[in-house]
């Protein structure tokens, strides 16, 4: 796989997600938000009774019809909370224009997250 595209969208004052789409060769396109990846996780969504830091890197499968079929940690933030938080979020928020293939039909894809939790102040 390869880097296309890396963005950095700061969500309120707590938490940092960093997006990155990646793409076997075989892809004509990769998948590309569809919503605002500034409210896919929000400091509000902060597990509360973790009172941790961390940084969890997450791989989404994104279906052919642009919804997050999964959420794989590739990197733990070292808090299971943390990063069942980033997987609980991301699948139900985020949306997608899906991958597509060469011949421009959609097709299932990849898109790497970072989120950065920190404690709410």
């Amino acid at each position: 796989m390869s880097k296309l595209d890396v963005r950095y969208v700061v969500i309120a004052a707590s938490l940092a997600v960093t997006a990155c789409q990646t793409t076997p060769k075989s892809l004509a396109s990769p998948p590309v938000p569809a919503n605002d990846p500034a409210k896919w996780v929000t400091s509000n969504d902060y597990p509360y009774h973790t009172f941790h830091e961390g940084i969890a890197k997450a791989e989404l499968i994104v279906g052919a019809n642009g919804r997050v079929s999964d959420c794989n940690i590739v990197e733990s933030s070292g808090h299971a909370m943390l990063d069942r938080a980033t997987c609980r979020w991301l699948p139900r928020r985020a949306r997608f224009i899906p991958a597509k293939n060469n011949k421009g039909e959609p097709i299932v894809g990849y898109y790497s997250v970072t989120a950065e939790w920190k404690i709410p102040r």
